[in-house]
């Protein structure tokens, strides 16, 4: 039997290909892995991890995401991201100011872009 015979009858092709095919969808989501609740209905009940200093704030209003203006439901955000179709990146205001060398006025006018959509999620 060959190398490739032996793989088929064992399962390991299929398995490959599982694992290739979540590896790429994994890529393509961003931030790739989000261990915090930033995809929570509810906004007081939402908690997240500044994805550039990793410090952990309570809601989301002490900062934004990059994409704020692309507004998704808050109902449909962890499947879009899970899908590799929407950025879930979040960033304080702090490294919004420093990292991405946004000013006030722009920071604001994101962060108001999010609470302006319908389906926002008010305290």
């Amino acid at each position: 039997m060959s190398t490739s015979e032996v793989e088929v009858y064992f399962g390991f092709t299929a398995r490959t290909e599982q694992r290739r095919a979540w590896w790429a969808k994994s890529l393509q989501r961003r931030p790739s892995i989000v261990k915090d609740g930033r995809f929570k209905i509810v906004r007081k009940e939402r908690f997240l991890y500044c994805d550039s200093c990793h410090e952990r704030y309570a809601q989301t209003e002490h900062g934004a995401s990059i994409h704020g203006t692309d507004h998704i439901l808050a109902a449909d955000r962890h499947k879009k991201w899970d899908d590799g179709d929407w950025d879930a990146t979040w960033y304080c205001r702090h490294c919004l100011k420093d990292t991405h060398k946004m000013t006030d006025r722009e920071i604001k006018t994101l962060m108001e872009s999010t609470r302006n959509k319908p389906g926002y999620q008010g305290r």
